[in-house]
């Protein structure tokens, strides 16, 4: 199918959004697992900061798009009143504004918690991790939110989309983290670097099994029957996607049995780890495309 010029720009702003999601959540979940070395936590900040940057200033643009599109009217339909206040009263509003202000939301807790804020500098040290925690986590439940109540899924009864939710937020710790672990393969020697990547494998095991189950929950209520994923261009993107999904679960298996262990074993195994992370990395890349592509042009036939 052929894209217009639209559509294929805000597929570039939900793809930087989605990707703000990921940062968003990986990095400091990721963070978690080495808290003792002050250049990785730098990285990560900055990792995290951008993220959300990034992602709140995709999130608005690729409402604006939106606009556009509805408007048909060129580059001035952007800016038309009346389609915009027709997306932001619905379920388009509803999503762009709980990302905003999620994103927004990451951004402050990250500048609380490390001080860069001069609001910050007002409460003492165990107050001010407090607030920074808790702004985080309903930063989460925002950016979570946002992809519930749009798009294909808009039609599922509320515990289907809780269950999206849970998705979403293990999709993004799984895809975020990657930067983070191809970082902390350059900082880290050998013997720590896999007490890191084990702790992450254990995390991941249980982590990756409800990702699969909740994904698969969801796909089934999307697709009324398997002819779908072969006769819709939904169902065929649905399968690219899912191709490159496996792909990266095989890659993810090979890390834990063969690579992780090699690490004591080889001084070239902290190397060909993280050549290893930076090819799944492209991967998830492909990943977000074609989910920004999914939510974008396409649909499934089946209950819309």
């Amino acid at each position: 199918m052929q894209l217009t010029g639209w559509e294929l720009a805000l597929i570039a702003c939900k793809f930087f959004a989605y990707t703000g999601v990921a940062a968003s959540v990986g990095g400091p979940l990721t963070a978690l697992l080495q808290r003792n070395s002050e250049i990785f936590l730098q990285s990560i900040r900055r990792y995290v900061l951008y993220g959300g940057i990034f992602g709140f200033v995709a999130s608005i643009l690729g409402f604006y798009l939106q606009v556009g599109l509805l408007a048909e009217d060129g580059l001035s339909g952007v800016l038309s009143p009346l389609y915009r206040e027709i997306l932001w009263s619905s379920s388009v509003g509803d999503s762009t504004f709980a990302r905003i202000a999620g994103f927004a939301m990451v951004v402050v807790s990250l500048l609380v918690a490390t001080h860069r804020w001069e609001a910050a500098g007002f409460f003492i040290g165990a107050v001010r991790n407090l607030i920074a925690a808790s702004t985080y986590l309903l930063a989460c439940v925002w950016l979570l939110y946002s992809f519930t109540p749009v798009g294909h899924t808009a039609v599922l009864h509320w515990t289907w989309c809780l269950t999206l939710a849970l998705h979403v937020f293990l999709v993004a710790w799984w895809l975020g983290s990657l930067w983070p672990l191809f970082l902390i393969c350059k900082l880290l020697p050998a013997d720590q670097l896999y007490g890191v990547m084990h702790r992450f494998g254990r995390m991941a095991s249980v982590f990756v099994a409800v990702l699969i189950a909740g994904g698969a929950a969801v796909a089934l209520q999307l697709f009324g029957s398997p002819s779908e994923l072969i006769s819709t261009n939904y169902g065929r993107a649905f399968l690219a996607k899912l191709t490159f999904v496996v792909g990266m679960l095989l890659l993810a298996l090979h890390h834990k049995k063969r690579l992780v262990p090699a690490l004591l074993q080889s001084k070239e195994g902290a190397f060909r780890l993280k050549r290893s992370i930076g090819f799944e990395m492209l991967i998830g890349v492909a990943v977000l495309i074609v989910t920004a592509f999914l939510t974008t042009s396409v649909g499934p036939e089946h209950g819309m």
